[in-house]
């Protein structure tokens, strides 16, 4: 694994379970070009559902390289999605709050 020095947002973030909201631009690679329908987000959610789980059962010693928050082992990895994932849901459910008032 890369060497990753200590980050404390990356800290702050692992054990607290917040991310802080409109600090970050998310990459290009991720923001969808093209409206995107019930049909197909389904699709993604199982295919992430599958990554998940493979990610899950990987060698201990697996890494990832996160664009800012640097080299995060494989349990601080499946750690971040998981408040990553809550932070989306978060604001998702605030959208949905905020039209249905």
């Amino acid at each position: 694994m890369p060497r990753a020095g200590f980050s404390p947002v990356r800290s702050l973030m692992l054990i607290t379970g917040w991310i802080p909201r409109g600090r970050a631009q998310s990459p290009e690679a991720v923001i969808p070009k093209y409206d995107i329908g019930t049909d197909e987000i389904v699709t993604l959610l199982d295919q992430g559902q599958a990554l998940l789980s493979t990610a899950s059962s990987l060698d201990r010693g697996r890494w990832f390289i996160h664009p800012m928050l640097g080299p995060m082992t494989r349990k601080q990895t499946l750690r971040f999605i998981a408040v990553h994932n809550h932070h989306h849901l978060k604001i998702m459910r605030e959208i949905v709050n905020a039209v249905n008032v």
